[in-house]
């Protein structure tokens, strides 16, 4: 998609003027070409690049016109199989790179299933791969997930998670305006990140995730943005708890959680995992016996003589999240956690109980 990467490159402008002189000399003024075919992802008339031609006839993921010509369908899945002799691998096919609708026709991706196709040839594999993760420009997913607005990021968790979301489709469009929030769920259906699950209105359409090789694609990439801010804040986290910096310490865990967990993530089991794993390789111990109990998760320096903290950590139930922080900062003090690392030689521990619902927490310091 040149285009795509001129604009995110930033010499778009150098690319339209580019291609405005190939196309003027290919297919307007060759006096031996009598019909030309081209395929990209979006009408870029806008864009002047076919100037002076006007004998276009354009067929979209929208139209029905050639509907079956973009890729595989069904049929023929089953009859490239049987020559094969692959035919136990049918749903897995179906699974990694179906879902795709032009028109009313269901189409797979091609390029991937002959990829997939050409590795079982070769090997026994069982499991299906993401080939166009390893082809595509798949920066405009980085490019959008990144994207700080909550609403967007609310959305792609519902995609990730299986859901469908409901949107107006603008069947015209140049990249000059993908950055604007209006346009992105058109951008991610003419580029293949997103299929349509059914029409609703005129340009309006319910939309979803088409199959299982481009959700990895999201949730590569949703991963990789969820190490990097965890990189950058973990250690400001760790200061704040010992500093004793409950403002700062709230902050930090607010907007990690924000920019980063899917709000289906609900389970005290999953909160720990994830303490842990922004915690990670800092003196950090879990469910160790202290006190009259057993703690969810400890900070403990290799110099006794400096600062450790305890986390208590709580789910959010029938009580807010202040009182359920509250709630922990409790246990710590009733099974005397704090008393417990005392024994064992650290002089100066911090308590704090953790709240968490979804995407928000709170965390409150233990008054000793």
């Amino acid at each position: 998609m040149p285009l795509q990467e001129a604009y995110i490159n930033n010499y778009y402008d150098e690319m339209v003027d580019f291609l405005k002189n190939v196309f003027s000399a290919v297919l307007k003024t060759n006096a031996v070409l009598q019909k030309g075919v081209l395929t990209g992802c979006l009408r870029i008339a806008k864009e002047s690049i076919f100037t002076g031609l006007n004998n276009f006839s354009v067929c979209s993921v929208l139209d029905e016109i050639s509907d079956n010509r973009f890729g595989f369908t069904n049929e023929e899945i089953t009859d490239i199989l049987s020559y094969y002799h692959l035919e136990q691998y049918q749903k897995e096919f179906k699974r990694w790179y179906d879902g795709y609708l032009f028109g009313k026709t269901e189409i797979y991706n091609p390029w991937s299933t002959l990829l997939y196709v050409n590795k079982l040839i070769k090997t026994t594999s069982i499991t299906g791969e993401s080939f166009w993760a390893n082809t595509s420009g798949n920066e405009i997913i980085y490019r959008y997930i990144t994207n700080n607005n909550l609403k967007l990021k609310d959305e792609f968790d519902i995609l990730i998670n299986g859901g469908i979301i409901k949107k107006v489709i603008k069947p015209e469009l140049t990249y000059r305006q993908m950055d604007d929030l209006n346009n992105i769920y058109s951008f991610l259906l003419f580029t293949g990140y997103l299929k349509i699950n059914k029409y609703l209105d005129y340009n309006y359409y319910e939309l979803m995730i088409p199959n299982y090789e481009v959700k990895m694609i999201y949730q590569e990439t949703f991963d990789d943005w969820t190490k990097e801010i965890i990189e950058d804040n973990s250690q400001k986290l760790i200061d704040a708890l010992l500093n004793k910096d409950e403002d700062k310490a709230n902050k930090i865990l607010n907007y990690i959680l924000l920019q980063s967990i899917s709000y289906h993530d609900n389970k005290e089991s999953f909160y720990h995992g994830f303490i842990m794993g922004l915690m990670n390789g800092n003196n950090i111990y879990s469910n160790i016996e202290t006190g009259d109990g057993r703690s969810d998760i400890k900070y403990l320096p290799v110099n006794k003589e400096k600062r450790g903290f305890i986390l208590e950590l709580k789910i959010v139930k029938d009580k807010d999240l202040y009182d359920t922080a509250v709630e922990g900062c409790n246990q710590i003090i009733e099974k005397r956690y704090l008393e417990g690392e005392k024994v064992r030689g650290y002089q100066d521990i911090v308590g704090y109980g953790v709240a968490f619902d979804k995407k928000r927490c709170f965390v409150k310091m233990v008054k000793q």
